[in-house]
C-alpha cells in the first residue's frame, strides 16, 4: 500500500513507480488536492474529512463481473462470496439513516460568489470555472455498503465505486470517466451539460432536445473538450488527438448528460507520471484556463475539496487503467464523525447564477434524499 498525505512535486513519479513495481492490479484513490503536487500554487487547505492525497492498494482478493457472471481473478472464493452476494442480491429494504445535510453556502452567498466570478470572466481572466458547494453533517453513517447498493440501483452510474478503509467510506455514483488507457490509446470523456429527467418519455424527448440545442450548455462542453484536447496533446503522438464524439447526450435514471469523447495515441515516452502531470485534475471540474480557474476555486470555495473531484480507479498488470471523476458521491469519515456531498456547475459568461444554483441542487438531490429519507425539492 502507498498512502500520501503531504503534497510534493515527486508524487506523480512515486505513483508511477508503485504501479510499475508491482505489475499487478492496483486500486487507486486520488484527492483533488493532489493537484498541488502537479501545479504548485494556491493555498494548501486542510481537508475537513482528513482524507489522504493518494491511496494505492494491491488487493488480496479480486472478482470481476461480466454478463452477470462472476470471475475470481485472485484470492479466496469463500472470502469473496459474502461481498458478491451483498452487491448482487435483490434490493433489500435498507432504511435511510435520517441524516439531513446542511449547505456550506447559503443561496445568497452562492449568488454573490458567482457574481464575483463573472467579473473575472468579463475581465478575461478565465472563460469558464467549475464552482462547487458542499452539504455536510456531523454524524455517523450506518451501513455505508448497503446505502451504496441502494444508491447505485437507483443511479445505475457507469463509473460508480464503493471504497472503504478504516473509518472512511466513499459511495460514488459517478457517470463520468476521467481517463482510460488501453495499450497506447488514451481517452477522456468530460461531462458538461445537465438536464433533469422528465415524468414520461414525451417530456424526456423534449428535455433531451432542449439540452442538445442549448447554446450555453454546448459552449461549456466545447470549451472543456478543447481544454482536454490540449491536455492530451502534451503526452500524445503529434496529430493523434481527435474528438470522437462532441456533445453526445446520455440518459441516466436521474438526469440527462452531455458528454464528449477525446482520444489520442500516446507518445512512446509518456509514462503514468507524465499523463497525470498533463491531465490532472480534470478540466471538467476546474475550468479554462485551468491554472487560473484553480486559483479562483481556492479563493471562492469555502473549503478544500478533498476527495471530491478527485479520481477512483484501477491499474492492470499490463499497464492499462480506468479512472473516474469523483462526483455524485457521499463522503464519510466515521472517526470525526462527518458526512458530506458536493455538487457544482460551470460558470460562464452566459450563465444565470440562479439557474446554476438550481443545477447544484438537482445534482445533489439524490444523495441528500438517500441520507434524509425524505423527498426534497430540486
Amino acid at each position: 500500500m502507498l498512502e500520501i498525505h503531504t503534497p510534493d512535486a515527486g508524487i506523480p513519479a512515486r505513483i508511477s513507480d508503485f504501479v510499475q513495481q508491482h505489475r499487478t492490479y492496483v486500486f487507486a484513490v486520488f484527492s483533488y488536492d493532489l493537484r498541488h503536487s502537479i501545479e504548485p500554487g494556491g493555498d494548501v487547505r486542510a481537508d475537513r474529512m482528513s482524507a489522504p492525497l493518494v491511496r494505492l492498494v494491491v488487493p488480496r482478493h479480486i472478482a470481476r463481473r461480466r454478463l452477470q457472471q462472476w470471475e475470481i481473478i485472485r484470492g479466496d472464493q469463500d472470502a469473496l462470496r459474502p461481498w458478491i452476494a451483498r452487491f448482487t442480491q435483490e434490493e433489500e429494504d435498507i432504511p435511510s439513516p435520517g441524516i439531513r445535510l446542511e449547505p456550506s453556502r447559503t443561496r445568497a452567498q452562492y449568488l454573490d460568489d458567482v457574481g464575483q466570478l463573472l467579473q473575472h470572466i468579463q475581465r478575461g481572466d478565465i472563460y469558464e470555472v467549475n464552482y462547487c458547494m458542499e452539504w455536510f453533517a456531523e454524524a455517523l453513517l450506518p451501513d455505508p455498503a448497503g446505502l451504496f447498493k441502494r444508491l447505485q440501483q437507483r443511479a445505475a452510474a457507469p463509473m460508480a465505486a464503493y471504497v472503504s478503509w478504516g473509518p472512511f467510506h466513499l459511495l460514488c455514483a459517478s457517470p463520468e470517466r476521467f481517463l482510460k488507457k488501453t495499450g497506447d490509446q488514451l481517452i477522456s470523456q468530460p461531462i458538461k451539460g445537465t438536464m433533469r429527467r422528465g415524468v414520461d418519455m414525451t417530456e424526456d424527448a423534449h428535455l433531451i432536445k432542449m439540452l442538445k440545442e442549448n447554446p450555453k450548455e454546448r459552449s461549456e462542453n466545447i470549451m472543456i473538450t478543447d481544454l482536454v484536447r490540449n491536455d492530451l496533446s502534451r503526452v500524445a503522438r503529434p496529430g493523434s488527438v481527435a474528438v470522437e464524439e462532441l456533445c453526445g447526450i446520455y440518459t441516466y435514471p436521474t438526469v440527462h448528460q452531455m458528454i464528449s469523447t477525446v482520444r489520442c495515441t500516446l507518445d512512446d515516452h509518456a509514462d503514468l507520471a507524465a499523463i497525470l502531470r498533463a491531465t490532472f485534475p480534470m478540466g471538467s471540474m476546474t475550468g479554462a484556463p485551468k491554472i487560473k480557474a484553480m486559483e479562483l476555486i481556492d479563493r471562492f470555495e469555502p473549503g478544500a475539496r478533498g476527495l471530491y473531484s478527485g479520481s477512483i480507479g484501477y491499474f492492470t498488470p499490463e499497464g492499462d487503467f480506468d479512472l473516474n471523476v469523483v462526483i455524485r458521491t457521499v463522503f464519510c469519515n466515521n472517526a470525526i464523525p462527518r458526512i458530506s456531498c458536493w455538487a457544482g456547475s460551470a460558470i460562464t459568461a452566459g450563465c444565470d447564477p440562479a439557474r446554476e444554483y438550481e443545477e447544484c441542487l438537482l445534482k445533489s438531490r439524490a444523495l441528500r434524499q438517500l441520507l434524509s429519507g425524505t423527498t426534497l425539492q430540486p
